[in-house]
């Protein structure tokens, strides 16, 4: 015979606030990001040997033959999404003032990257460097970020806030096509998503 006796025990949370909610304020745990990426940022999880393989990867890229330049991108993007954001902004400003600067296709690799990555991180250094340093580059980084590999809310939040504060319209068209091509991705990634774009839900 199987005792079948339930014992209830009381909540520790409503359930009106969510899992991470609750653990943060009954457990008092700390939030350390909302995927691997972040998490293993904040950890500095092997930011030392990242931080050199990032300068070395780059380095490695520019040896190679022309037709071998698309092949590495892959390469340097791994590289970039476990970079620090000082990681990245060291490498644009060292290989922008360096005579490998007048490779084109090796910068327009890192350009690339930083905007595919689709990490806050990356995002921000992007934004920064490419409207202020490199602002001839904010173009293709911005091409390179409605291309996301994984495409945050957060990200595309503050691109609409960019949008709305900027003076520039030739920048505001190109962050417009961002964002319409980011919500038109996310839209269509799933069903449940695509009917709460139709209907205004999102």
């Amino acid at each position: 015979m199987t005792n079948r006796t339930i014992h209830f025990t009381k909540p520790f949370c409503t359930t009106e606030l969510l899992a991470d909610e609750c653990a943060e304020n009954v457990f008092k745990a700390k939030r350390m990001g909302r995927n691997w990426k972040e998490i293993k940022q904040k950890l500095n999880i092997g930011v030392k040997k990242e931080r050199s393989k990032l300068k070395l990867v780059l380095q490695k890229s520019n040896n190679k033959f022309p037709d071998e330049k698309a092949d590495i991108l892959a390469t340097i993007l791994n590289s970039v999404l476990f970079a620090t954001d000082q990681d990245l902004l060291d490498a644009i400003r060292e290989f922008q003032n360096t005579p490998i600067m007048y490779d084109l296709n090796y910068f327009v690799n890192i350009v690339d990257a930083i905007g595919l990555a689709g990490t806050m991180t990356s995002y921000t250094v992007g934004k920064n460097a490419f409207t202020t340093e490199v602002p001839k580059f904010l173009e293709r980084f911005l091409q390179a970020l409605s291309q996301m590999t994984k495409i945050d809310i957060a990200i595309i939040n503050d691109l609409k806030n960019w949008m709305k504060n900027t003076n520039d319209k030739h920048h505001a068209k190109h962050i417009a096509f961002t964002i319409a091509n980011l919500y038109r991705r996310f839209c269509e990634s799933t069903k449940s998503r695509k009917y709460a774009c139709e209907n205004g839900k999102m």
